[in-house]
C-alpha cells in the first residue's frame, strides 16, 4: 500500500467523524450554544445565593446536569473539527469563539460548588440519599472540601483559566500545526512522513531500513523543536506547583494523584513492581524480536515489531 499524508477534503467521508450526528448544520450547533449561554444565566439567576437546603440542591443539581450536557454536546462538536485540522481557519475561529463562551459560563458558575460546601455534610449526604445520580460528584466535593480555595480565588483563577490552559494548548498547536516532517529517502525512494504515519505504519515496518531510518527522521524533527516543547512544558508543570501549593499539598505527584484516587504508596508499588518483575520478561521479548527478525543489532526504532506478523489481522473499517 502506497504511504501518504492526506488533507482533510481528500480522506474518503465515510471514514471521518460523523459530527451530524450532533448537529446536523453549523446553524444548530450555533443555537445551542446560545441556548447554552440562556441556561447558565437562567441557572445564575435562580440558584445564587438561594442554595440553602437538600431540596433545592438536589433540584439545582438536576438544572446543572441538563445544562451539562448542552455544555458537553457545544464543546465536542467544536474540539472534534479543530482535532482533524487545526490550520484551517474556519475551526480556528469556531474554537477561539467557544473558549470565549466556556470561559464566560465558566466565571458565571464559580458560585455553585462553594455554594454547595457552605452546606452541612448531612445536608449533602441527604441530597445523596435523595438522588444517588449526584453521590460520586457530592463526595468527590466533600473529600476535596478542606482543600478547596475561596469563593474569591476559584473566580480570580476563572478569569485566568485560558492563560492557565495554554500550555497543553500551545502543545496540540505545536504538534498538529506548527510540526513539519516533511519526506525521507530510503533506499532512493522518497516517503512521507506524519505523526499517523510514524506511529501506525513505519514503526511496525518489517522493513529494517525504512523501519529505522523512519525513526531516525521523525525523532530528529521532534528534537529540532525539543526547546519550545520543554518550555510549555516547564509553564505546564509551574501551572501545576502552584495549584498543588494553593490546595495544600505536599507535592505535584500528591495532587495528580489524589484526582484519580490513588495514594502515593499505592502509585510508587506499582512502578516498583513493574520495574522489578516485569523487566525481565520485557528484555526476554525485545530478545526474541532480535532473533526472529534476523537484526544485527536491537535499537528503540525495533521495539514495535510484532512477534508473528502473520497473526496479525487486517481489519476493515466496516
Amino acid at each position: 500500500m502506497t504511504k501518504k499524508v492526506l488533507k482533510r477534503q481528500d480522506v474518503n467521508e465515510l471514514e471521518t467523524w460523523d459530527l451530524k450526528r450532533l448537529y446536523q448544520t453549523e446553524e444548530l450547533y450555533l443555537k445551542d450554544l446560545e441556548k447554552l449561554e440562556k441556561l447558565t444565566n437562567d441557572f445564575v439567576s435562580k440558584y445564587q445565593g438561594k442554595i440553602k437546603d437538600a431540596i433545592i440542591l438536589n433540584e439545582a443539581l438536576t438544572t446543572y446536569m441538563e445544562l451539562l450536557k448542552v455544555f458537553t454536546y457545544t464543546s465536542t462538536y467544536q474540539s472534534l473539527h479543530s482535532s482533524v485540522d487545526q490550520r484551517n481557519s474556519d475551526n480556528l475561529t469556531r474554537s477561539s469563539y467557544f473558549d470565549n463562551v466556556s470561559n464566560s459560563i465558566n466565571l458565571k458558575l464559580t458560585f455553585f460548588e462553594t455554594e454547595i460546601l457552605n452546606l452541612s455534610e448531612e445536608t449533602i449526604r441527604e441530597v445523596i440519599s435523595l438522588n444517588s445520580e449526584f453521590s460520586v460528584y457530592l463526595e468527590k466535593l466533600l473529600n476535596d472540601k478542606l482543600r478547596e480555595p475561596s469563593y474569591e480565588v476559584k473566580k480570580a483563577l476563572s478569569r485566568f483559566s485560558r492563560t492557565l490552559n495554554a500550555p497543553y494548548k500551545n502543545y496540540n498547536t505545536f504538534k498538529f500545526a506548527d510540526l513539519d516532517f516533511k519526506t525521507f529517502k530510503v533506499d532512493g525512494k522518497e516517503l512521507p512522513m506524519s505523526f499517523t504515519l510514524f506511529e501506525n505504519e513505519y514503526q511496525n515496518d518489517s522493513n529494517t531500513n525504512i523501519r529505522r531510518r523512519a525513526f531516525e527522521h521523525f525523532y530528529g524533527v521532534l528534537a529540532s523543536y525539543q526547546n519550545g516543547f520543554g518550555s510549555n512544558y516547564e509553564a505546564h508543570l509551574l501551572k501545576e506547583k502552584a495549584y498543588s501549593d494553593l490546595k495544600g499539598y505536599d507535592s505535584i505527584t500528591d495532587y495528580l494523584l489524589d484526582s484519580q484516587k490513588v495514594s502515593l504508596d499505592m502509585y510508587h508499588r506499582q512502578i516498583d513492581l513493574i520495574m522489578k518483575h516485569l523487566s525481565k520478561h520485557m528484555r526476554k521479548y525485545v530478545s526474541l524480536i532480535k532473533d526472529i527478525y534476523g537484526l544485527d543489532k536491537l535499537t528503540y526504532a525495533d521495539l514495535h515489531l510484532a512477534i508473528d506478523p502473520d497473526l496479525e489481522t487486517n481489519v476493515t473499517i466496516e
